[in-house]
This record gives structure tokens, C-alpha cells and sequence, in this order.
């Protein structure tokens, strides 16, 4: 890796330009002191900025008052994302942890009057360790034979029965678990219904059981 020096020094630099001015070289005076010839004509350029004789580029002090604004810029984001944050904060702790980017970004727009992008504040919540949760990934639970024997709609939707024990209804609900499946069957008679459970696996066969 190149060594890095230090600038040089103004009042040498002054010199250099002083003897450009006077008829000197770049080159002859990159042979004899130790800056390259491009970096003597870069200064007398600048000189010429300065003094008014070139207009292609900023002076000196144009220069100091840029770098003085983006200064300034930076530490006006920093604040601003330093609130920023506290609000993110705020809104992930009142969500339990559950709210990403995308529903912190519409709440600060819309209960804070803070409209920034979802992508500026998914960089905060990272910044802030501030993870939100994950949509648990499609499982298909029913996978149908479309050779197989359609069940006859023998009652044509309608579900009113005239007394006891004249119509029956049933269903299941696969409720996703830490551990797989969990299997809720549901049966009604005539309005009246019971509720009942078993688990299911990737690994096992599913089990229930039901009583009137």
C-alpha cells in the first residue's frame, strides 16, 4: 500500500506558484523539489481562480464554503435521523416487535407527519437492530384429485334443518403451530355445535376425534 503524506505546507505551495509566475516550469521545478508537475500547474490554476484570471472552476474560498455546507448537511441528517429513530422506536415497541418498514413508514407518514421512504427507514431499523416479522410461508394443507368423485350437495346450500338430528354440518381448520398443524373439526346439529382438536405433522397422519 502507498504511503500518504501530508499536504504540503501553504506558504510552499505560494512559492512554487511564485516561481511558475516568474517563468519557471512545472516540470524544472518537479525536477529540482519533490511535487510532480501536475500538482504544481493544479496550484497555479487555482491561483488564477483566486486572483480572478481563470473562471473554470471555484476559488479557494468557494471551495472551504462547500466543504463547510456538506459539514453542516451531514450533521443536520444525523440529527434528523437520530428523531427519526426514536420515533421508529416508539412505533416498533407499541407493535410488539410485529411492524416492518413498510407499515412504520405509513404510520410516520400518517400519525406523525413525517414522510420519508420505506427504504431510509429500513436502514434505521437495521441500524437500530430493529427487526419486524416475517410472514410465515404458504403451506398447502388440501391438495385435490381432480379425478376423484365430487360429494353431492344434497341439501342445495341450504342449511336450516325442520328438527333434531335432520342435518349435520362439519368442518376442519388447519391452525399453524411452532410445531406443525393443528387440526380443529367443527360439527353442528341443528345449530348446535361442539368443538374439538388434534394435531397434525409433516411426519404423522392427521387424528381428531368429535362428539355431538
Amino acid at each position: 500500500m502507498p504511503k500518504t503524506r501530508k499536504p504540503y505546507p501553504p506558504e510552499f505551495r505560494e512559492q512554487l506558484v511564485a516561481l511558475v509566475q516568474a517563468g519557471r516550469t512545472p516540470e524544472d521545478l518537479a525536477r529540482e523539489f519533490e511535487p510532480t508537475a501536475q500538482s504544481i500547474s493544479n496550484w497555479v490554476a487555482q491561483a488564477d481562480r483566486d486572483a480572478g484570471r481563470r473562471t473554470d472552476g471555484l476559488t479557494s474560498a468557494e471551495r472551504s464554503g462547500l466543504r463547510q455546507l456538506r459539514r453542516e448537511n451531514r450533521q443536520l441528517k444525523l440529527e434528523r435521523d437520530i428523531l427519526l429513530t426514536a420515533l421508529i422506536h416508539a412505533i416498533h415497541r407499541r407493535s410488539g416487535g410485529a411492524y416492518g418498514a413498510p407499515i412504520i413508514r405509513a404510520e410516520l407518514a400518517d400519525d406523525h407527519q413525517r414522510h420519508v421512504g420505506t427504504k431510509r427507514v429500513a436502514r434505521l431499523m437495521r441500524a437500530a437492530g430493529l427487526p419486524g416479522l416475517h410472514p410465515r410461508p404458504f403451506v398447502p394443507t388440501t391438495v385435490s384429485d381432480p379425478t376423484a368423485d365430487r360429494a353431492v350437495d344434497q341439501v342445495d346450500r341450504q342449511f336450516a334443518a325442520d328438527g333434531p338430528d335432520r342435518l349435520w354440518v362439519a368442518d376442519i381448520t388447519y391452525v399453524p403451530t411452532g410445531r406443525g398443524f393443528s387440526i380443529s373439526p367443527w360439527c353442528s346439529m341443528s345449530g348446535r355445535g361442539a368443538l374439538s382438536g388434534g394435531r397434525w405433522s409433516p411426519t404423522s397422519r392427521p387424528s381428531a376425534s368429535s362428539r355431538p
